[in-house]
């Protein structure tokens, strides 16, 4: 059977612009002049940004004055993780961390998961415990390849028993699950503009009134010398306008497709394996092994077909390496590398979710034939 129709299930790593958003877009870049600048020009771009830090505060339950936008999410979580490390602070990050999470601080030591992908918060305990040292800890709202939701609350809970102050990825999270910076109560949040239907290179950094942080760039002070550089007008609008826009998503219609999907496929492959099933995930999310088909197979007989997924997170695009997050679940690296992530957007329907299972079918049963 042929599938014509083109299907974007890769949701997760950039999601497709809203109409209203190329709109607002349009019609900001038609606006020029420098925020900083004190002529009409100037004021109107600087009331634009503001107005957007506005909308974007108010959704989040959060101050406008603590929003700092960036150029995306990697950049946010640098400057926050860098700046704690340069001024004294140990780092805890989740072992299924983005990689910018990962990597940004230079000696950061990683609190283990539990084989369904959640973080082990007793060994979080035992680790903030274990020392003096002021501690940021580091652990992502939703995991961006399983979709499963990580305690949060206890997290702040437990950090806030030991003085430990917390800093969340709510990225994946942002516009499929309810986000309030207020309620959470964490000391710092990272959110993306592309992930949301809104443009790229946009991201936006939300901290406490108390957080201090040196500014991860010099030059003439925008966003109150945080982050210095000609602010990204047109994206921010367009950033404000997307979270406008996913909040209204039914994403309960998209979890009844996923689950049935799920269904479907356990039922072709007795040995199939749906990672984090059995916790609480984003509703769009499923990372799902194929046994015995390496996915990069996978990819490119779903891709021939019509369907774009993914090995994961877009950050390991194009690598080789079996994914971090399965790894860290202690999922063996022959079974890792037969996983593929799918992530649905708001529109995905029944025909594409049907059509999906039965291509994974034959592409399974192609694999059995050969043995």
């Amino acid at each position: 059977m042929m599938f014509p129709m083109r299907r974007y299930f890769d949701y997760n790593a950039n999601a497709p612009l809203y109409e209203v958003v190329i709109d607002r877009i349009t019609m900001a870049f038609n606006e020029f002049g420098s925020a900083s600048a004190i002529h009409r020009f100037g004021r109107r771009v600087n009331y634009l940004i503001e107005e957007a830090r506005a909308e974007i505060a108010g959704s989040l339950e959060a101050q406008p004055q603590n929003i700092v936008f960036t150029s995306g999410a990697s950049e946010a979580n640098n400057m926050v993780l860098q700046g704690f490390e340069s001024q004294g602070y140990r780092i805890l990050v989740s072992a299924i961390e983005h990689a910018s999470c990962r990597l940004a601080a230079l000696n950061p030591e990683f609190i283990p998961v539990t084989n369904e992908g959640v973080i082990d918060l007793a060994m979080l305990e035992k680790m903030i415990s274990s020392g003096s040292t002021p501690t940021l800890i580091a652990v992502m709202t939703a995991n961006n390849e399983t979709g499963v939701i990580q305690p949060i609350n206890e997290v702040v809970v437990l950090a806030k028993k030991y003085g430990a102050l917390v800093h969340t990825d709510a990225v994946q999270a942002l516009g499929r699950i309810p986000v309030s910076f207020k309620s959470v109560n964490v000391d710092s949040m990272v959110i993306s503009s592309h992930k949301i239907g809104g443009p790229l290179g946009v991201g936006a950094l939300i901290m406490k009134e108390k957080i201090e942080l040196p500014p991860f760039i010099r030059g003439a002070g925008q966003e109150k010398n945080r982050r210095s550089g000609t602010q990204n007008m047109p994206g921010i609008v367009g950033f404000a306008t997307a979270l406008k826009e996913v909040l209204k998503e039914d994403w309960q219609r998209v979890e009844e497709l996923r689950n049935w999907m799920e269904e479907q496929i356990k039922e072709i492959a007795d040995e199939g394996i749906v990672f984090g099933e059995k916790k609480p995930r984003l509703q769009n999310t499923s990372f799902i092994r194929m046994p015995g088909v390496k996915r990069d197979l996978q990819m490119m007989a779903f891709d021939l077909e019509g369907f774009a997924v993914s090995p994961g997170s877009a950050c390991s695009s194009g690598k080789s390496k079996a994914s971090h997050t399965l790894l860290s679940m202690g999922i063996p690296a022959d079974q890792a590398e037969e996983a593929v992530r799918l992530s649905f957007s708001p529109n995905v329907n029944k025909s594409d979710i049907k059509d999906f299972v039965e291509l994974w079918h034959q592409i399974y049963q192609k694999k059995r034939l050969k043995k």
